[in-house]
Formats: C-alpha cells, sequence, structure tokens
C-alpha cells in the first residue's frame, strides 16, 4: 500500500471510467467510432489514481485483470494519466509526490470493442481530474485530451479513443494524422445518437488477431481509397447523417449496399474466423437489412455490432439470424447486449 502523502491536509485522489466502443462502422475506417452502454454487464473500464508519497514514482499497484499490464509505461491507463498530467503543466505531480493506479477493465479484449481506447481515456480524465484539485475549474481542449489518451493508448487509435472521450459517434476529419501539429478545433467532432440497442455476436471460441496483424493485411491501395474514394466519403457522411437522424432503415440498407475494402481483405485472409468470407457477411448484412437492422465488423472484430432499434426485444430475432448463420460453419454465437451511448469519459 502507498505510504501517506505528505505535506498535504489530505490524500489526493481521482476515479474515471470510459465506455466500450465501436469502430470503423464500414466507410468510417480510422475514422467513426462510437460508445456503448452495457446492459447486463458494464462494458467501462474503470481508472483510480492517486498520489503514492513516493517522490518521482509512478506505478500500478492493482489491475484487477492478469492480462493488463502492472507496470505503469506499458499500461494504457496510468501512460494516459501521466500524458494528461504533463500536458496540463503539472509534472510535479510526478516529481513530488508519485502517482499510484489501481484499473479495473469490464470490456472483453481482444475483441474489437476499444478496452486500451476505454482505459486510456479514462486515465486521462482521471489525471485531469486531479490536477483540477489543485487548479480548479483548469481543463485541456477536447483535441488536447484526446491527443494525451492517444498517447497512452499502444495501439495508438484515434477512432476509438475520441469515441471513449467524446461518447457519441466520434468522427476523426482526416486519416492522416501528425500529433506533432496542432489541430483545428474540428479535427474531432461529436455527433449525438439515438439510444438504440444493439447485440455484439460472435463465433465462440474465434479470437480476435493483432492489431499489427490486421493491419499488416492491407495493402497501400486499400488504405489510401478511404482518403480519396469520393463514394467511400460520401457513404461515410450518409452514415453519419443517418445515425443522428435516428434514420435506422435508411442506414441499414446503406451499410448492406456498401462492400467495405477492409472488412473483405481480412475476410479473404481468414481474420474473422473460418468460413468466414466476405461472400458470408454479405449474405448476413442482406438479412439484417431485410429485418431493418443495421450491421457491422466492430473494429477489426471478432463481433459484429448489429443495431436492433428502439425495441430491446427484436435482439431476439438478431440472434435467430446468428445461430442460423453459424451452424453451418460449425459455430455457436456468442453474444453480448447494448445501447449506443452518448456519454464520453467522466470523473465520478
Amino acid at each position: 500500500m502507498a505510504t501517506p502523502v505528505t505535506n498535504m491536509q489530505d490524500e489526493l485522489f481521482s476515479t474515471a471510467v470510459a465506455n466500450a466502443t465501436s469502430a470503423n462502422i464500414k466507410a468510417g475506417f480510422d475514422l467513426l467510432a462510437v460508445a456503448l452502454e452495457g446492459l447486463e454487464q458494464p462494458l467501462q473500464n474503470n481508472v483510480m489514481v492517486r498520489l503514492s508519497g513516493r517522490p518521482g514514482d509512478v506505478f500500478v499497484e492493482e489491475t484487477k485483470d492478469p492480462k493488463v499490464p502492472v507496470k505503469w509505461d506499458e499500461n494504457c491507463a496510468s501512460r494516459a494519466a501521466v500524458q494528461g498530467v504533463i500536458r496540463a503543466g503539472m509534472p510535479e505531480l510526478v516529481d513530488k509526490f508519485g502517482l499510484q493506479f489501481v484499473t479495473e477493465t469490464n470490456i472483453p479484449n481482444p475483441a474489437g470493442m476499444g478496452s486500451s481506447g476505454a482505459s486510456a481515456a479514462a486515465g486521462m480524465k482521471a489525471g485531469l481530474a486531479l490536477v483540477k484539485r489543485y487548479i480548479p475549474g483548469f481543463d485541456l481542449s477536447t483535441g488536447e485530451q484526446i491527443e494525451a489518451a492517444v498517447a497512452g493508448e499502444t495501439a495508438r487509435h484515434y477512432d476509438n479513443v475520441s469515441a471513449a472521450v467524446l461518447g457519441g459517434l466520434a468522427e476523426k476529419r482526416s486519416l492522416y494524422h501528425n500529433p506533432l501539429v496542432p489541430q483545428s478545433h474540428d479535427e474531432f467532432v461529436k455527433h449525438n445518437v439515438p439510444g438504440w440497442y444493439v447485440l455484439l455476436a460472435k463465433p465462440e471460441g474465434v479470437t480476435k488477431g493483432s492489431t499489427a496483424q490486421g493491419r499488416s493485411i492491407l495493402t497501400e491501395d486499400v488504405k489510401e481509397r478511404y482518403e480519396k474514394d469520393a463514394r467511400i466519403s460520401d457513404t461515410r457522411k450518409r452514415i453519419i447523417w443517418r445515425l443522428e437522424d435516428g434514420n435506422l432503415r435508411g442506414l441499414a440498407a446503406k451499410l448492406a449496399e456498401f462492400e467495405d475494402p477492409v472488412e473483405c481483405a481480412r475476410a479473404e485472409n481468414g481474420f474473422y474466423g473460418r468460413g468466414i468470407t466476405p461472400k458470408f457477411l454479405g449474405g448476413l448484412y442482406r438479412q439484417f437489412d431485410g429485418k431493418h437492422m443495421a450491421a457491422w465488423m466492430s473494429g477489426a472484430g471478432p463481433y459484429m455490432l448489429v443495431v436492433v432499434g428502439e425495441d430491446r426485444g427484436r435482439a431476439e430475432l438478431a440472434k435467430r439470424i446468428f445461430f442460423q448463420a453459424y451452424a453451418p460453419l460449425g459455430y455457436k454465437p456468442q453474444f453480448i447486449e447494448a445501447r449506443l451511448s452518448n456519454q464520453g469519459a467522466r470523473s465520478v
């Protein structure tokens, strides 16, 4: 346990949480992600930071998850918190008192639900909350908060991190990003979304490959299309509009008709599991569109996200579609129920 803090009236600590996110959303590869709120399980990661009384020392006391690194400079939450403190101009919190962390992970990982991004967003918010105890009313700009959190997140997923920080549907305006160049105020934009119910499903026993593996499959041609192909950018805009307007039928149709080159490349290479081919995915999307449900591969998978709408009961229909689709491949589906959320990272 930490040594009591000296030269201060009370021991200072702060706690923050951030939600799971679902990124890419077909034409939004690396540019779009939406925040999720768990229903039967809390899809959020929690971070507590306090002054340790050990000057210059930063350490993770407990992670509550054996897969999460305990070395502070390998832990997304503690790295992002230190970045937030430093960018706030308060490095003395580390130098004079030291920082101690406890993290709790409630988001499946790896699963395509932005667990590391949520940890980084929560860590950044916890670090800033500690700074505000010294400087009431202080805050970093939205862009600075996202940059601090991304600096802590190992894979540097701007899409997941921005959605975890902002909540709602987060849009990154440029695919090519230089963190050393100050960003304009509209580099990251939050779009409010309806609180629609969603179902996440994956083939039982299938695990996600690494981010590096998922990206190694993609050719430069595929990646450049997301910046230069007018059809892709137009589809991305229409996805944003239909989510903002609550037009689920239109969203479902737009997603079903769009053949995502990233998804296709990964499916052709078996990244989502045996038998999960572009043809298989296309058939699933058409089935969901026929029921006015919107679907996409969540991040790099293996979970697929299906928006079922305002009636949570429609998730049972989506489950039947998954059971029927996976059975010929020898899979059973594994489910998580959630809803879209406009709530970003926050101190608690």
